[in-house]
This record gives structure tokens, sequence and C-alpha cells, in this order.
């Protein structure tokens, strides 16, 4: 878990919310075989640029204050089917180990097998950036995110997390990143240097403020969160809670 200690949601505070907009899907097997190969490389076979131009502009470091926009159920991304009977919803921070190590394996494979077009779960992402710079790659999702392609994104931000955070200025490889993930960097560009996504990556921060959230990853199914422990956060534990709540929704449904 990163930095602060974790809390339950308690009665009096929202419950998250299924509003959330989908982007795209989260990758066919191809984009999966792809994005093992980067991580095997080391990132060395990620595709340059093919934009001219000057480098994009790096982002300074941000705290929430410095972003106006309320909380909102709404500024999360969704994968998945909006009626499915089991909605997880997660707070991230793609500087987080925790967050990167839950994500590249546990999450991924979850999402793979469970919220599909056709799955049972809907998956919901908030940005919940706990430091200064990582609103910077937060802000490189929701540009991918315009153009569909936030989950593969996503994906590749923490898997060559190591390359980008060495970098003075990472804009510049999240746009080789973006390339890479099927993004049209001309408008992913600009995107960058607009940085009005950083009102919804603040909403999301502040929308997981109100549920009561502190520390990343935070998890909730259902309404209710996860205990953040090995126990809970393995693929055998939120595959367990999947399948509760999949059973208690079939024994409410009438016939």
């Amino acid at each position: 878990m990163a930095n602060k200690k974790s809390s339950r949601n308690t009665s009096g505070k929202a419950q998250p919310s299924k509003g959330a907009k989908r982007s795209g899907s989260g990758g066919g097997k191809g984009f999966y075989l792809l994005l093992g190969g980067l991580v095997i490389a080391g990132g060395a076979a990620l595709v340059m640029a093919r934009d001219s131009g000057s480098e994009p502009t790096a982002l300074s470091p941000l705290s929430v204050a410095e972003t106006g926009a309320p909380a909102s159920a709404d500024a999360g991304v969704a994968l998945g089917p909006a009626d499915a009977p089991v909605t997880i919803v997660e707070f991230a921070d793609f500087l987080c180990p925790a967050c990167r190590s839950f994500n590249s394996v546990v999450g991924k494979a979850l999402r793979r097998d469970y919220a599909g077009p056709d799955g049972p779960v809907r998956w919901i992402n908030y940005d919940f950036p706990l430091h200064q710079t990582s609103w910077a790659p937060a802000l490189a999702a929701k540009c991918a995110d315009q153009q569909g392609r936030y989950w593969q994104m996503h994906d590749l931000l923490y898997a060559l997390t190591d390359d980008w955070n060495r970098e003075a200025n990472p804009n510049r490889r999240f746009v080789e990143i973006a390339e890479t993930a099927g993004v049209e960097t001309g408008a992913f560009r600009a995107c960058l240097e607009d940085r009005s996504g950083l009102q919804e990556i603040g909403a999301a921060r502040r929308y997981g403020e109100s549920l009561g959230v502190s520390s990343t990853p935070s998890l909730f199914i259902n309404g209710r969160q996860i205990p953040a422990t090995r126990q809970f956060f393995s693929y055998a534990g939120m595959e367990r809670l999947i399948q509760q709540e999949l059973a208690a929704a079939t024994a409410t449904t009438p016939e």
C-alpha cells in the first residue's frame, strides 16, 4: 500500500457509483503478447514517435488543491457491461508500487477474465495521485482515453514505469508509449499541452476522498471496500469475492 493507512467506507459516506464512462476494451491477446514482449525487453521495443516537432512540455508537480473540479463519480474509466451484476471500483496511482504489482498481474488477469464485453464484472478505475509527480502519467492515460485506448495505455504505463520515471520530462516517453498503445500521437501531444484532463483527475481524486480513500490501491466491490491484504488482493481472493457477489445476485433475481 502507498502512503497513508486505508480506511473503510462508513455508512455516512457515498457509495461507489457505476456512473463512469467506458473506454474501449482491455485489449486482445495480441496486445497482451506485445505488452509481455515490452516488459521482457525493458522497453527497448518501444516504437519511436513519428511526429515531428518539439518535445512536449513537462508537467510541473501538482497537488489536488490546484484543481478546482468537485468530486465526481463520472471521472472514472470503466470496462465491462454497464448492467453487470458486479462492480469493482479501483483507486490507483501510477507511481504506487503496490498498484503496479496488483495491476501488472492480478488486476489485468481479472479484467481479462471477468470484465469483457459480455462479462459479469464492470471495472471502474479512478486516478488517485498521491504524489505531485503522479499527475503526469494520469494525464497521459486520460489523453489516451480520448481515443478509446485508456486500458492499453494504463497497462503500458505500469509495465514501463522504470523507463519513463527516469526521465526529467516523462511526457517525451509518454508520446512513444502512446504510439505503441495505438494512439494517434498528434492529438495525444495536443492533449498533453492542453492539460484540461487534469480537472477530471482532480474530480476522481476528490471522489475517492469522499468515500474515505486515503491510500492506493483501494478497491470496492458492489459498494463495500475490500480489505487491503494479500488474501483479498490475490487472484484467488478477488475471484472468490466476485463469485460470492454473483451467487448473491442470482439468489435475489426473481424467476
